[in-house]
């Protein structure tokens, strides 16, 4: 039975090592590893046919409460946005807000597009948490349509 993942090193002209699936030590392992190596993303696995292509925004931040914290928080940075691309339209900022705003659970105030602002985590439902994984999700296909249309 054939339990390697079909990927090998050449290590001289006549010897392939079999690689072996692994997991990395630490979730920040993994992290700085996509960062330094963006090529990681591969989305040919999703489409060989027409593979996506994957843009790191930003590194991945851990939530407190899995990393031994206590809160189970995320900030947003509305404040960042004022200076960024596409973001730094006040509407965008808005129709993120709202975006947020609609998923049970969490309330920011009005004046938080130009703030930075915590979410609690702990208390939002499977359905909340994947309302908030939506918006976050439109957040990011409009940072990559703004970035697609300056490099166009």
């Amino acid at each position: 039975m054939n339990t390697g993942t079909g990927v090998f090193v050449l290590r001289d002209a006549q010897t392939l090592v079999a690689m072996q699936a692994a997991s990395f030590a630490t979730e920040d392992d993994f992290q700085r590893l996509l960062a330094s190596f963006p090529e990681l993303h591969a989305g040919d696995e999703i489409d060989p046919e027409g593979p996506r292509r994957f843009m790191l925004v930003a590194r991945e931040k851990g939530i407190a409460a899995e990393e031994g914290g206590a809160d189970g928080t995320m900030a947003v940075y509305f404040e960042y946005m004022l200076a960024k691309p596409v973001f730094d339209d006040l509407g965008l900022r808005q129709a993120l807000l709202d975006r947020l705003n609609a998923v049970p659970g969490i309330r920011l105030p009005l004046d938080a597009v130009s703030k930075r602002k915590t979410i609690l985590l702990a208390p939002l439902t499977p359905e909340a948490t994947a309302g908030f994984l939506e918006a976050m999700d439109r957040f990011v296909d409009t940072l990559r349509a703004g970035a697609s249309a300056t490099n166009a």
